[in-house]
């Protein structure tokens, strides 16, 4: 603690190394000006880092982002370190060389022929004690397990990336689409992949070149209600740009404007940027090819049903729509059943009417018939005892001409009772033939409706000129995760994630 508080005084320079930062006074920590900083384990060793540097920062006058300081720890990998110096304005994430060598020493003479023996070639024999044969054959064991090469030579994969980004014309326009996802969260995704642990032995955040197209477009339909907005964003690989771009092919985004980053992540890679987009007068005329594209190519599809008259609201699939057309339906084909039941039912009404009238006629008409048939058998009881004398003084045959006179009467009310029975029955007959055709022409709506959503069509609606607006054109920096990842049985791969997906 004296040496790192007064040794400066005195020109005296000290390095201090340790693993265990929590060993470590912050008050020793805050008098280091140059720290480099390794991959830490725990969390406790980074807050103890982190303390030190916030102090160190205070002293020299400087904010430190400790939260982007404490992302870049948590992200190193193995020969990966921060250099973090009181006299920069910002960190630097740098690697060091592949300096591993595989020796065994110190090596005995007859050691050293059994070593290049194989070199040599055949015919060299070797003259070596027996005492030593079994130590030599350890030996050549050893030496060939140690210098035989790794299953991938990591370093080699990333030699052509650059730890800065390219130099462009400053007139390129450049953007950063955003990490959204963290290296663990990749390897986590490889894992449910493969189905299996993983172990990570390298990470490294590599920065793509691509063409990046962000806009919006509005469609606007008065008539049919619509007034819609879409932001579409497109991004295509900066090796499979040509004279004709396919933008229908480009990879969609759901990134905007605001989102993007002018400044890559610490520690980044970068792989070269090809011709079509190191140049500004080619980006500019992707500007152009680009609000073609919107201007043609993007349509917003509403399903359209003829027979209800009826369109889709803007982003409503097709079975929504279906569903809310058939509630539809059944609102139509019951409302024009209902007025034709209507319709029918005063015509009911008035027959019912009618009905009534006649029924109750009917009843008074076989009342006075069963009266009339007492009366006329009395009539005839009088007559026949007139004619035996009962009655004395009456004459046969006025007791003949009341009998008459009683049969008519009957006969004419038995008139009325079938009558009236005729004109039930009409009324009664009338009124089923309305009832079934007011069924039927009720079952010939329902079947036409039911129909109705057999042809649903699509209609389009297009943008006008002045509907479409370009953000941004640009060099769009994308980033990938690569980890070299070692499974269960010792296999190294390298494997890539998009990092920019959430």
């Amino acid at each position: 603690m004296t040496l790192m508080k007064q040794a400066r005084a005195f020109g005296l320079g000290l390095v201090l190394t340790t693993q265990n930062p929590v060993d470590i006074d912050y008050k020793g920590l805050s008098n280091a000006g140059t720290w480099f900083i390794g991959k830490l384990q725990t969390d406790q060793d980074k807050a103890r880092l982190l303390d030190g540097l916030q102090s160190v920062s205070s002293e020299s006058g400087s904010a430190l982002d400790s939260k982007r300081v404490d992302r870049i720890i948590s992200s190193l990998s193995a020969r990966v370190f921060l250099l973090h110096n009181v006299n920069q304005e910002r960190s630097v994430v740098y690697q060091t060389r592949w300096a591993m060598s595989y020796l065994r020493g110190p090596l005995t003479r007859p050691q050293v022929r059994q070593l290049m023996d194989p070199f040599r070639g055949e015919g060299v024999a070797l003259t070596v004690p027996h005492a030593a044969t079994p130590v030599t054959s350890a030996l050549r064991r050893d030496v060939t397990t140690a210098v035989a090469p790794p299953t991938e030579n990591v370093f080699s994969q990333t030699s052509s990336y650059s730890s800065t980004p390219p130099i462009l014309p400053p007139d390129v326009t450049q953007a950063y689409l955003p990490t959204r996802i963290s290296d663990n969260d990749a390897l986590s995704t490889l894992e449910k992949k493969v189905g299996q642990s993983l172990e990570a032995i390298r990470r490294d955040l590599v920065y793509e070149p691509d063409l990046l197209a962000l806009g919006r477009v509005s469609f606007v339909d008065l008539t049919r209600g619509v007034n819609e907005s879409r932001q579409i964003g497109l991004l295509i690989g900066g090796n499979n740009l040509g004279a004709v771009i396919r933008w229908q092919d480009a990879e969609t985004l759901d990134v905007n404007a605001n989102e993007l980053a002018r400044q890559p992540e610490l520690g980044s890679l970068f792989t070269p940027v090809p011709t079509e987009l190191s140049t500004s007068i080619r980006l500019k005329a992707r500007v152009k090819d680009f609000t073609d594209y919107l201007n043609t190519d993007q349509v917003l599809n509403l399903y359209y049903s003829s027979v209800l008259k009826a369109y889709s609201k803007p982003g409503e699939s097709e079975r929504d729509f279906r569903i809310r057309a058939q509630q539809m339906t059944r609102e139509l084909r019951d409302s024009e059943v209902e007025k034709l039941r209507q319709k029918y039912q005063l015509q009911l009404d008035r027959l019912q009417e009618r009905l009534t009238h006649a029924q109750d006629g009917l009843a008074e008409d076989q009342a006075e018939y069963e009266a009339r048939k007492r009366e006329e058998i009395i009539s005839a009881g009088e007559t026949v005892a007139s004619m035996i004398g009962i009655f004395g003084r009456r004459r046969p045959t006025t007791a003949l001409s009341r009998a008459a006179t009683k049969r008519r009467l009957t006969s004419s009310a038995k008139g009325d009772v079938e009558r009236s029975q005729a004109e039930i029955a009409r009324l009664q007959s009338e009124m089923d033939d309305i009832r079934r055709n007011m069924e039927k022409e009720a079952n010939a709506v329902s079947n036409r409706w039911s129909t109705a959503l057999d042809n649903i069509e699509t209609y389009s609606v297009k943008p006008r000129r002045s509907d479409v607006q370009v953000d941004i054109v640009a060099l769009g920096w994308a980033p990938y995760w690569e980890l070299d990842c070692c499974s269960g049985g010792g296999r190294i791969s390298r494997e890539r994630v998009p990092a920019w997906r959430k």
